[in-house]
């Protein structure tokens, strides 16, 4: 019998952290055998002062502390872990990351606007199996996060444009 392989994906984002954990077997599906969600307003301290607070990141070290205990519980192979907007404007952001990695050995990789939003948009094509026909028919894609908005519009099957419109925080 075929060992699964299990790998951790965490999501630092602007107003919570989250920890999947998925199962990868040969010949099926991913299967998320762990779901942690804990709230962190990271993107407060960014959006209004332009920097991660020490405390702010002291508290996200602690959480994704505890998240390494879930990976030795379930016997993970691989961590990928990427940070998005309260990151990517942050001042501080560089710091913050390397404490991360110095404390608690994940290493985070923040994403661009352009590559936050692909993965989403990919994330709705897969969830949506209308979305090809309503892109075709012309449709507008709002994404509304904790800083910003993010709209983006296809017409004719054809990508026409996204603008992101940073807001502070929420």
């Amino acid at each position: 019998m075929a060992r699964k392989k299990r790998y951790a994906a965490i999501d630092v984002g602007s107003h919570e952290i989250r920890l999947y954990i998925a199962e990868l077997p040969e010949r099926s599906l991913p299967r998320v055998v762990e779901k942690v969600r804990r709230t962190l307003s990271l993107g407060s301290d960014t959006y209004s002062t332009g920097a991660i607070s020490h405390s702010l990141a002291a508290d996200c070290i602690s959480i994704l502390s505890g998240f390494t205990e879930k990976f030795s519980e379930y016997n993970v192979q691989k961590v990928f872990a990427v940070a998005t907007s309260a990151f990517r404007e942050a001042a501080n952001s560089t710091f913050v990351i390397d404490q991360i990695q110095r404390q608690t050995g994940i290493l985070v990789e923040v994403l661009t606007n352009a590559e936050e939003k692909s993965f989403h948009t990919i994330a709705l094509a897969e969830l949506m199996p209308e979305f090809e026909d309503l892109i075709r028919q012309g449709t507008m894609i709002v994404d509304i996060g904790s800083g910003s908005i993010q709209a983006t519009a296809y017409d004719h099957g054809d990508f026409l444009f996204s603008q992101n419109m940073l807001l502070g925080s929420l």
